[in-house]
């Protein structure tokens, strides 16, 4: 890796930027240097977060802190670098070993490891899962309330061809998607390591939210679109030089082309900007319009968004849309307005699946969950939600014929009553879909009839309060639901998402 101290350095003297922080002007690998980091310093971080959501951050000391440096080979066959991670045992138990998880394996390609460091002393790690999995062994168990830095280099290799879930990782049709390509730490949850994995249609990440300063290297003729909000950007005559605040999020995403062209706007202080490849420029503007009306109303209905800048990208993959914190990524096919999916018009597919991955901004992100054990509790809500932003946006004849698409969903599974609780691993292909996506919102909207609508609606609202920048479970949520309605909602929940 690059000596990062000397980059930096150079990089404030010839570029103007929005920020700067002498602390991370560092070479990753160099224990010395890493030693001089402040953890606790979170002036950095602020960068991405608008100035009414960064009291937070005073609450964030706990949570993991991902330094990530890392450069991209000029062919973009490969990514190379570190991770540093700052890691607090929050939970009782003592941990004799960390979990990271490398998910480019999932996807099609490889990691390769370095030397891996804990506390600037060399650690043996085992691998398991088929190398999925990488137990970090420590020295000595790690108590409760006690912290460590884990460093591990790394290296991943970028496919050509798509992999598993959705094809979310490699270089395709001349971009660059990279979805989870550094190792990424484990949930230790319920007394174990939350490592679980779906099947190729559902999620395959569970996450804490957490805080992350990003150098990153990359062929200058990239435009790049990632989580955070770049702070600092130098270019020599082949690379171009980012460094990046992000937090707190559950993960780290980015996206690059050189055929990718943007337009932005200023929403209440948040950049929202729509990025496509060139000569889609009339799917980027009703991309551009959709967002902005789909953070209006969630802001409205739930609580405001929190960071600085919200991307919505036309990203190849094998889903219609797929959501990361702060980026939003859609089907390219679904940009090419004159064409039909599932018999839909892509302008109004378009619509509401951009809807629905801004709406996990809210659900997924803000409010966490273990998306591989309970997808309904994102996923079910999600789709629900879209229904409200087609009744701000459009009225309510849209949002029913909206509503309408849940129970065609259903019916692809002959309304089979299979419980939408339980993880995404246990449903086939088929009702995976059908009940989560169709059969969930359902339930949903059923909740909202027994509690009537008025009621309904503050009861979500004090749950997204409630479980903002934290992870809830669905025995919260309904716990939740019944605190606001002062109600029991055992039956209505046991008939749709219980076993």
């Amino acid at each position: 890796m690059k000596n990062w101290n000397l980059i930096l350095v150079v990089g404030l003297l010839l570029t103007a930027c929005r920020s700067t922080q002498p602390s991370i002007r560092m070479d990753l690998q160099d224990d010395a240097a890493l030693e001089q980091f402040s953890w606790e310093n979170m002036k950095p971080i602020e960068e991405n977060l608008l100035p009414e959501a960064q009291p937070i951050l005073a609450e964030m000391e706990s949570a993991p802190y991902y330094l990530l440096d890392f450069e991209l080979d000029p062919l973009l066959k490969s990514v190379k670098g570190t991770v540093v991670v700052r890691y607090t045992n929050t939970s009782q138990d003592a941990l004799p070993y960390l979990v990271f998880q490398l998910f480019p394996v999932v996807y099609g390609g490889t990691v390769s490891l370095g030397e891996v460091k804990v506390n600037d002393q060399t650690v043996s790690i085992e691998l398991a899962d088929e190398g999925r999995l990488v137990h970090v062994v420590l020295a000595q168990p790690l108590q409760a309330g006690e912290s460590i830095v884990v460093s591990l280099p790394f290296e991943s290799s970028i496919p050509r061809e798509m992999g598993g879930n959705y094809g979310l990782y490699g270089y395709f049709d001349e971009i660059l998607v990279l979805d989870g390509f550094y190792p990424l730490l484990a949930v230790y949850d319920q007394g174990e390591w939350q490592t679980n994995i779906s099947s190729p249609n559902g999620d395959i990440k569970y996450e804490e939210m957490s805080l992350y300063t990003v150098m990153a290297e990359l062929p200058l003729g990239l435009k790049v679109i990632t989580t955070g909000q770049v702070t600092t950007e130098t270019r020599n005559t082949k690379t171009q030089i980012l460094t990046i605040a992000a937090g707190p999020v559950r993960e780290f995403y980015l996206a690059a082309s050189e055929g990718f062209v943007s337009k932005e706007r200023i929403w209440q202080g948040i950049t929202l900007r729509s990025t496509g490849l060139q000569g889609s420029e009339e799917a980027i503007d009703f991309a551009l319009d959709v967002s902005e009306e789909a953070v209006k109303s969630y802001s409205t209905r739930f609580g405001p968004y929190p960071y600085t800048e919200l991307d919505v990208i036309s990203t190849p993959m094998q889903a219609l849309g797929m959501e990361y914190p702060g980026v939003s990524t859609i089907a390219t096919g679904l940009y090419d307005l004159s064409g039909t999916i599932q018999g839909t018009s892509n302008w109004v597919m378009l619509d509401s699946v951009i809807a629905h991955e801004i709406g996990h901004q809210w659900f997924f992100n803000l409010v966490g969950n273990d998306q591989v054990e309970e997808p309904w509790l994102d996923e079910a809500l999600t789709q629900y939600i879209v229904k409200l932003y087609f009744e701000d946006t459009y009225g309510e004849s849209a949002a029913q014929s909206y509503a309408d698409s849940w129970e065609a969903r259903w019916s692809r599974v002959n309304y089979a009553e299979t419980p939408i609780g339980l993880p995404s691993y246990e449903y086939d292909p088929q009702s995976y879909g059908s009940i989560v996506y169709g059969r969930g919102p359902l339930f949903v909207e059923a909740l909202e009839t027994t509690m009537g609508k008025e009621a309904f609606a503050k009861a979500m609202k004090t749950y997204f309060e409630t479980y903002e920048w934290q992870i809830a479970t669905g025995k919260e949520f309904k716990q939740s639901m019944e605190t606001s309605c002062g109600c029991n909602l055992t039956s209505i929940f046991d008939q749709w998402v219980n076993e």
